[in-house]
């Protein structure tokens, strides 16, 4: 092969257009970005070399081009090291950008925290707030907090232990700017930090705790003010931190109204929804501590039990009510509240609840059919407080059944142990119940009983006496104390026979067939209870005092007659004697009618005959007067005359009515004188007959008497009162 010879891959082919590059091309495809001057120079002296290397070689193509390629190579590799570096360069300096734009954002925060009010800051403590701001197509997010710090400088912002007035508290407020390249590669976000002394005023700090003395947080405290030199009312307000507490700062007054927003669930130590707003006394740059008991509620659901069994001799133990009592605690009398099995609510407000006991039928209203006993009962809930309204308290609550304090007879009575209630939780509790064992029979009393009856009798109703005067519970808009059943079992039997403990109870059953009630105390002082019994034979007690009344009267009004058994009965000879006495004083009565009737008429008769005399006599006179002045007057001579007629007929009527009514007179007076005769006699018989009779009555009042006073005895002795009508 020739020393020049090519191998044989790479054949010479003409030079044309296509295959040909030319020396502006090969430069050309060494020329890159420009940067520094150092680097045009290194450029252009490479170009230079390339041109005259191309034109001394121009007809070597073939090995031209492989060194063209190999130069190539080597450009590349240069240019991707350079840019690699420039790159680096300008992301080191695109973050140095951003984290000084993030120290502009959070210098700018700090600046707006320091120009806002009190309120603001006072918000920011426990709720810290972010937003976002767009700079140069990067998102910046900025969080605001703010902690409140004493005179000390301590940053634990507030304390529900601290109860005494201090100095005025300061804010420590922090900003903190934070981008998506920052968060992923996991570098410290841009803080700034600074203290802000809150405007001249007083400040009011509100711990809200439980019963458990720890604090209350998320809870929304107010303070209503009117500022110095300000006629109208401003209003700061917070949110309780972790810590229980939140401080109310910048109040430019003496005195403040603070109210502690309402949230459903949560209560007061009486079971209130709402704190009663106070208004407080404050000083100048002085923090006042207000302390508030505020929590979320719990309940108690109570198991009624009987010798710590929740069923007995095949019967499963239930009951209706039952109280919880937090002696001391509350803070408002009474210092319990009632479980029941139903609660009605009140639709508005507080929705004060009111405790149902169970009533004897179900209604035809399906809200009102749980009024029945049942193996459960509850405090009560509603829509404002769905979780209860009793206190958290630390100390445990008592619970017993019953209506009001006093059936908590003692510890037998008492829930062992007593729950207590936890914030949003229904603590569960068994309740010991007693027993009433009723005995209906069929006799009179004690001491004639006979035999058990086989009938049920209802309905039945069982009032808690002693709790008929009690307080309405705190909360509730009503008390109870009546318990009802539907009727007895045979043997007279309660159907529901676990009671709560007890001094005073009464038992009443109605009896329809014979119109009656029957109500007896019991007493249930130990879990075996009471055993107390009914006479349905019995009548009511207020008819045999009424008849026991009745009879002692007789017994009193009679008693003169006692010694009279000895008079004849002369009842009817009284009859005959004032048979006669009767008509003779009918026809007197008759006669002195007429007699009556003729004096009337010679009554008017001679009034008519007086009146005529005297218009006869005066004309008379007139007539008799003219004939010395100047002649007579005819018409008056006819006058007098007419009048003398009259009269005189007048006279003539009147003396025969005086015949006539004197001898009606001696007539009537003749009967009266028989008729008299006969009343004495007729009177005199039947006055000795009353007395007779009334002797009768005596002797029989005294026997009434005594058998009403046997029958009171019994019903003295059973302790029953029996009672007409059919409603207890």
């Amino acid at each position: 092969m020739p020393a020049y010879a090519r191998p044989p891959l790479l054949k010479q082919r003409p030079a044309s257009a296509e295959t040909t590059l030319s020396t502006e091309a090969l430069v050309s495809m060494c020329t890159f970005r420009e940067t520094t001057p150092a680097r045009r120079s290194r450029l252009n002296r490479l170009r230079s070399a390339l041109r005259a290397r191309l034109s001394e070689t121009r007809g070597e193509d073939g090995f031209l081009l492989v060194e063209v390629m190999v130069s190539a190579m080597l450009v590349a590799m240069i240019v991707v090291a350079t840019f690699n570096g420039l790159d680096v360069a300008t992301r080191l300096s695109t973050d140095q950008r951003r984290h000084d734009q993030a120290a502009i954002l959070a210098a700018q925060s700090q600046e707006q925290l320091r120009s806002e009010p009190a309120s603001a800051l006072n918000a920011l403590v426990g709720s810290p707030h972010s937003y976002t701001r767009e700079v140069g197509k990067t998102k910046y997010t900025v969080t605001q907090e703010a902690k409140n710090i004493g005179s000390g400088g301590k940053t634990t912002g507030c304390s529900i232990s601290e109860k005494s007035a201090n100095t005025g508290t300061n804010f420590q407020i922090t900003s903190k700017v934070s981008w998506a390249q920052q968060v992923k590669a996991k570098r410290p976000e841009v803080k700034e930090t600074g203290v802000v002394t809150p405007p001249t005023g007083s400040a009011i700090e509100v711990d809200v705790s439980n019963g458990r003395n720890e604090g209350v947080p998320n809870v929304t405290a107010k303070a209503t003010f009117i500022p110095v030199e300000s006629g109208s009312y401003n209003t700061v307000e917070g949110t309780t931190g972790s810590a229980g507490c939140v401080v109310l700062t910048g109040i430019q007054a003496t005195k403040a109204t603070v109210e502690i927003v309402e949230k459903t669930g949560y209560v007061t130590p009486s079971g209130a929804l709402k704190v009663p707003n106070k208004e407080l006394s404050i000083a100048p740059n002085i923090t006042t501590h207000y302390p508030v008991q505020y929590a979320q509620a719990g309940r108690i659901e109570a198991r009624f039990t009987y010798k710590e069994e929740t069923t007995w001799e095949g019967k499963e133990v239930v009951g209706d009510t039952f109280i919880a009592a937090q002696n001391g605690g509350l803070g408002v009398k009474p210092e319990y509240e009632p479980g029941a099995t139903f609660f009605k609510y009140a639709a508005t407000g507080e929705e004060n609840y009111l405790p149902y006991a169970a009533k004897a039928l179900e209604s035809a209203t399906p809200s009102q059919t749980p009024y029945l006993y049942k193996p459960k009962a509850s405090t009560a809930a509603s829509s404002k407080y769905p979780l209860g309204d009793l206190f958290p308290f630390k100390n445990a609550w008592e619970v017993y059944a019953g209506d009001c304090a006093a059936n908590n007879i003692g510890l037998e009575a008492q829930a062992k142990p007593g729950p207590v209630v936890k914030e949003g939780e229904a603590s569960t509790v068994n309740v010991p119940l007693s027993y009433t064992q009723l005995s209906i029979w069929t006799g009179t009393g004690p001491k004639n009983r006979e035999e058990p009856t086989s009938k049920r009798y209802g309905p039945v109703k069982i009032t808690n006496t002693e709790c008929k005067t009690a307080l309405t519970p705190p909360n509730a808009t009503g008390t109870v104390y009546v318990h009802e059943q539907k009727e007895t079992l045979p043997a007279g039997r309660l159907e529901e026979p676990f009671q709560p403990f007890g001094k005073n109870f009464e038992l009443c059953v109605v009896n329809s067939e014979l119109k009656q009630t029957y109500s007896v105390p019991f007493s249930n002082t130990t879990t075996a209870g009471s055993t107390p019994s009914i006479y349905l034979k019995a009548r009511p007690t207020a008819t045999v005092k009424s008849e026991l009344a009745a009879q002692e009267a007789i017994v009193k009004a009679k008693e003169p007659y006692k010694e009279k058994s000895g008079y004849v009965n002369k009842k009817e000879e009284a009859k005959t004697e004032k048979a006669k006495y009767e008509t003779e004083k009918t026809n007197y009565e008759t006669a002195k009618a007429k007699y009556t009737t003729a004096f009337n008429n010679y009554t008017t008769a001679k009034n008519n005959y007086t009146t005529a005399k005297k218009e006869y006599e005066k004309w008379k006179k007139e007539y008799e007067k003219s004939k010395f002045e100047g002649g007579k007057k005819e018409s008056q001579k006819t006058e007098y005359e007419k009048y003398e007629t009259l009269y005189k007929k007048y006279e003539t009527e009147y003396k025969g009515y005086e015949t006539e009514y004197k001898a009606y007179e001696t007539e009537y007076k003749s009967y009266e004188t028989k008729y008299k005769a006969y009343e004495t006699a007729y009177k005199t018989d039947e006055t000795q007959a009353t007395e007779y009779q009334y002797y009768l009555e005596y002797t029989a009042a005294l026997t009434a008497r005594e058998t009403l006073k046997t029958e009171q005895t019994e019903a003295t002795e059973s302790g029953v009162t029996t009672e007409a009508g059919e409603k207890c």
